[in-house]
């Protein structure tokens, strides 16, 4: 007879066992969960994945620019972009531009020898180096204040052109009024900061377009590098353009830089695409003003 206490072992033994295949068959079919993810190891050799980089063209227009405009130089009511085209902002040296023009419609000979003033040597901080008493033609100067940007240069013309530099910056303030430049007004040849120096993008366009039908004015700023007769031990001198786009864009044939520390970098540049003559215009930018002016043009080459 078999005993109570043989009874209850072989009992036992049966849960026990039980217990484990049950447990065996739940650990078989679940999905195991870990308290730590673990990171996949990338295998040697391979580049780590860069984030996508857009193109500068991809990048918003003129957005370091405090104003901006491209416009045709003949539909100049129609611009393809604008930005803050109205408002009043201190140009620097854009202002070369309206002393490039009058110079031109008031001295008809180019050769004509300016006589270097001592008052025509102060001004700083962009200057063409000449000395007082020296005599250079006209035409040289406008080299000097184009490509060069010279203040001096600006000072010696508007002297010669004017007799002095009050009339001479009369006589732009009275061209502005006549080319219906309503938010533009003149207090120098040069562009150094002045509150009553100023423009706008859709003013500084109008200027250009009327500069840029003038043969010389647009032979001038068309050069990227320029050789002109000067008072020197070699008889001459050569100027390089500061305009980088005359190199870097097909089809740009000007215009003018510009920097002061109230005015920012200003620019102004004039290509022909596709027959047709654009000016772009950035006011208050950063050195990302080259970059501006390209991407401004690329949008009628994507047409």
């Amino acid at each position: 007879m078999i005993s109570r206490v043989k009874i209850g072992a072989f009992l036992l033994s049966l849960v026990l066992f039980s217990n484990h295949v049950h447990g065996e068959l739940l650990l078989k079919h679940s999905i195991p969960v870990t308290s730590k993810r673990t990171k996949a190891k990338r295998p040697k050799g391979t580049i780590k994945p860069q984030r996508t980089q857009l193109p500068k063209e991809n990048a918003p227009l003129a957005a370091s620019a405090k104003a901006a405009l491209l416009v045709a130089a003949k539909n100049l009511e129609k611009p393809l972009f604008a930005k803050n085209v109205d408002e009043r902002l201190s140009i620097a040296s854009l202002t070369k531009i309206m002393t490039a023009l009058i110079v031109l419609e008031n001295i008809s000979d180019l050769d004509e020898l300016v006589t270097i003033s001592p008052a025509d040597l102060k001004v700083e901080p962009s200057i063409v180096h000449f000395q007082a008493g020296e005599k250079i033609p006209v035409r040289s100067l406008l080299y000097g204040l184009m490509l060069k940007s010279g203040n001096d240069a600006a000072l010696a013309l508007a002297r010669h052109t004017a007799k002095d530099v009050p009339t001479f910056v009369a006589l732009m303030n009275t061209k502005a009024a006549e080319l219906g430049l309503a938010n533009t007004h003149f207090a120098n040849p040069h562009g150094l900061d002045d509150p009553k120096n100023y423009s706008t993008a859709m003013d500084l366009a109008k200027l250009t377009a009327t500069a840029l039908e003038n043969e010389i004015f647009q032979e001038i700023v068309s050069s990227s590098t320029k050789t002109v007769p000067w008072p020197s031990a070699t008889g001459k001198r050569t100027f390089k353009n500061k305009n980088r786009l005359l190199l870097e864009y097909p089809g740009t044939n000007g215009v003018k830089t510009g920097f002061t520390g109230k005015a920012k970098r200003t620019l102004v540049t004039s290509a022909n695409i596709n027959n047709t003559q654009y000016i772009a215009v950035t006011l208050g930018d950063t050195k990302q003003d080259w970059q501006n002016h390209k991407n401004l043009f690329n949008l009628v080459q994507s047409k």
